[in-house]
């Protein structure tokens, strides 16, 4: 499939390549986010929300204090045995540009991205990234983000961690996330532990 979304103010096209190009630019904790997931929660429900069992902000954006890329990441649990076709088309429909669609052969649990940007030339990259899971899927980045919530110590480490990898990887994502892996493995095994540093 190629997916494209219209920017309805532009009617200019933003592609899937467009996205993944935006460098790494941390911001300053804004309370705001909160409220655009919230905002975002409530035209997912009114999407897809026969298809959907929760909704959760997780990421840097739903940490108090974390420097963050301004982008709020959402995570969906469907229901079981919905149609993956139909409601990926449901929302892509609604506006919603998907950038990772199941690979049926292999069975993938953890099945789909979307992405609401914010504008076409990616200057404030974009607002949400929306990944959908399937009910039986584990979320470790649930526990990962609300360890940080409850141990502000971890939070600070992570954030100049953060910090730091922006400067050295500010022009490749892919490398700039690698980088985060042990720290969050870490403190997922942490979470899921109950333990402490």
């Amino acid at each position: 499939m190629s997916w494209k979304l219209k920017n309805m103010d532009s009617q200019s096209e933003i592609t899937v390549a467009q996205l993944a190009s935006y460098p790494v630019l941390l911001r300053e904790y804004d309370p705001n986010w909160t409220v655009i997931f919230e905002e975002e929660k409530e035209k997912l429900w009114h999407t897809a929300g026969d298809s959907i069992e929760d909704i959760f902000h997780f990421g840097s954006t739903s940490i108090p204090g974390m420097l963050a890329k301004p982008t709020v990441d959402i995570l969906a649990i469907l229901k079981k045995d919905i149609d993956l076709d139909a409601f990926c088309k449901r929302m892509s429909d609604a506006g919603y540009l998907c950038t990772k669609y199941p690979d049926k052969t292999k069975q993938r649990k953890n099945c789909m991205n979307f992405v609401v940007p914010y504008t076409v030339d990616g200057v404030e990259q974009y607002k949400c990234y929306i990944h959908i899971r399937e009910n039986e899927v584990p979320r470790p980045e649930l526990l990962f983000a609300q360890y940080l919530r409850e141990h502000p110590e971890a939070a600070k480490e992570y954030s100049e961690l953060k910090q730091k990898l922006a400067l050295r990887y500010g022009d490749n994502r892919q490398e700039y996330m690698l980088a985060k892996t042990e720290f969050v493995e870490k403190y997922t095994r942490l979470a899921e532990e109950g333990g402490t540093v």
